[in-house]
């Protein structure tokens, strides 16, 4: 694993075994100059993501590293700088928080309360402490003024 090229684009998405997350991946991947970090939550993921990004066809210099890190619970910074090291990524480009959990689909009255904790966390907890760990590797613009 080498650190992202300095021409490179490195992009970080989240739940990226399946949906929209693989779909945002092998888009990525086939751009020219683009580097994927791809996140799943568990090692058997992580290893069918791998084998499904052979078959998919990478632009010039461009490569994808998949990493494990599970958001189905606020990750702690330890986990995520454990799980993206500055040698993978020494600066990401563009963060992606596509990984989400849904609750069932229930009148409010039948609704669990720990299905809409568990939603919560995945869905807004863990998205803000991702971003909180990596927040000094993010390449920060300001909206161009006209």
């Amino acid at each position: 694993m080498a650190s992202a090229s300095p021409t490179n684009t490195v992009y970080l998405v989240t739940g990226a075994n399946r949906g929209l997350g693989l779909g945002l991946v092998k888009a990525l991947l086939s751009r020219p100059h683009t580097t994927v970090v791809a996140t799943v939550r568990n090692d058997e993921t992580a290893d069918g993501l791998r084998q499904e990004l052979t078959h998919t066809g990478a632009g010039n210099g461009s490569r994808a590293e998949v990493v494990v890190l599970d958001l189905s619970t606020a990750p702690t910074r330890e986990q995520v700088l454990a799980a993206v090291p500055l040698a993978l990524a020494d600066r990401i480009d563009v963060l992606i928080n596509n990984a989400g959990r849904m609750v069932p689909m229930l009148p409010i009255a039948d609704a669990a309360t720990v299905d809409l904790r568990a939603a919560f966390e995945t869905n807004a907890i863990a998205p803000l402490a991702l971003f909180q760990a990596l927040r000094l590797r993010m390449v920060m613009t300001s909206p161009k003024t006209q």
